[in-house]
């Protein structure tokens, strides 16, 4: 008995020097610590985003959801509004809910808005990301595990990026955290292998008829809410592939399903100074962060005369739709001044 108590009496400071670290750190946010070293970037951004909703309880009265055109703006605060960012690398329409709802379930009383952000890549049914994740139901299933916490913290990277990220804070100091958070907006892709991707995957792209549905169930679980669907702006060099791949026929049944499923939404997917100016762009599928925020906060706040995006109904769709062919009929695409440099 002396012997084992030995043992535990030399086994467990070295357990505790090895974990204290990672709660600490906290990298994989599991302990609700929110300093800039514990950036997502290097991890499962799902998995992250579950711990998020689980475990730090941040502080909104709002969400947007989307895909990485959405994410790399951050969480921000616009009028009253206190919004958490879910946007996810890959993510598509048919994940939307699960995070939606425990969003709303962690904040019963409070939620008050709800900002979908769709676009033609994420509503693709042939999209590659669907094969590299779990969808988030299994994510959210997973962090129910009494087990899960144990096995997050004794995790392999756990360990690795909390030791990383501890060293450069203590050699590096503030300029660590801000090191660290910059990479949470990655650099732009090579645009040579971008454009081939980008090409591939319009060109097997094919509507999910599943999202109808999904779109109706947002719709109806959120008509106490105010409820904002946007379409993603795509920048008119991207725009000009969907065009060469003959997806605008596409592009258009999309729009008028949307008007028939919602109430109303901003489209953005246009012709217009957001889409034609490189400067708004840091590669051909993503605006730089900032230039997104204000358009959200133009919708938000509800300015009036902002040339970028057009309010879509059933009652208009027919003559919006046909304005917005005209457009994209009439620009030139020979011109190399839209066109954007990475």
């Amino acid at each position: 008995m002396k012997i084992i108590f030995i043992k535990l009496c030399c086994f467990i400071p070295i357990i505790a020097i090895i974990i204290t670290p990672v709660i600490m750190v906290d990298p994989l946010h599991l302990f609700g610590r929110s300093h800039g070293l514990n950036t997502e970037c290097f991890y499962d951004q799902r998995l992250i985003k579950t711990n998020i909703l689980q475990y730090e309880n941040p502080d909104y009265n709002a969400i947007i959801i989307g895909s990485s055109r959405i994410r790399y703006m951050g969480s921000m605060q616009i009028g009253k509004y206190k919004i958490l960012n879910l946007g996810l690398e890959g993510l598509g329409l048919e994940d939307f809910s699960g995070f939606v709802e425990l969003a709303r379930e962690k904040a019963p009383d409070s939620l008050e808005c709800v900002i979908v952000a769709l676009d033609m890549f994420g509503v693709n049914k042939n999209r590659k990301s669907r094969n590299q994740f779990k969808s988030t139901d299994e994510y959210l299933f997973d962090s129910q595990d009494f087990s899960y916490l144990a096995k997050l913290m004794i995790s392999p990277n756990s360990f690795k990026y909390s030791y990383k990220y501890l060293s450069d804070y203590i050699f590096n100091g503030e300029n660590a955290i801000k090191s660290w958070s910059e990479l949470n907006v990655p650099e732009p892709p090579n645009k040579k292998w971008h454009l081939k991707r980008i090409n591939n995957a319009y060109a097997g792209w094919e509507f999910d008829e599943k999202n109808i549905s999904i779109l109706e169930n947002i719709k109806t679980s959120f008509e106490d809410h105010r409820l904002i669907v946007i379409v993603n702006p795509v920048s008119a060099e991207l725009l000009q592939i969907i065009q060469n791949q003959n997806r605008i026929p596409d592009f258009f049944n999309w729009m008028q399903m949307l008007s028939q499923t919602l109430d109303g939404y901003y489209n953005f997917m246009d012709i217009t100074p957001l889409t034609t100016s490189p400067q708004n762009w840091r590669d051909i599928s993503h605006t730089h962060p900032d230039t997104m925020k204000q358009q959200i906060r133009s919708i938000v706040l509800n300015t009036t005369n902002n040339p970028n995006f057009t309010y879509i109904t059933s009652q208009n769709a027919d003559s919006i739709l046909t304005c917005i062919q005209n457009r994209i009929d009439q620009f030139d695409f020979s011109q190399k001044d839209f066109q954007i440099d990475y």
